[in-house]
């Protein structure tokens, strides 16, 4: 059995989208993990189970060069009567920032 060339261009594209899915599905697991260990640690409550990622940029870094900035979005309350987005911020897979909207302590 032989194959194209175009047939190798087949297999490789189908490769790397399967690898690229398996990433994406790893880094959402490692995500919602964070999401809850930042909503644990700050007595909050995450809603819908859920995380957006919002933007996926490729940054510059003096020192490091280039890497790839990922945030992601969430909700939470704190009392269950009002929402609140929550961003976490990941640099090349790593947390380096968490930003939650101010909420009132009813």
């Amino acid at each position: 059995m032989y194959l194209s060339l175009q047939g190798i261009y087949w297999l490789i594209l189908i490769a790397v989208s399967v690898w690229l899915i398996a990433i994406a599905m790893t880094s959402q697991a490692r995500v919602q993990q964070r999401v809850q260990a930042v909503c644990r640690e700050n007595g909050l409550q995450w809603l819908d189970q859920n995380v957006v990622l919002k933007s996926l940029r490729l940054r510059k870094r003096k020192t490091a060069g280039l890497y790839w900035q990922r945030v992601y979005q969430f909700e939470f309350t704190h009392t269950g009567s009002h929402r609140y987005k929550g961003w976490l911020f990941f640099d090349n897979g790593r947390h380096v920032h968490t930003e939650l909207q101010p909420w009132h302590l009813d």
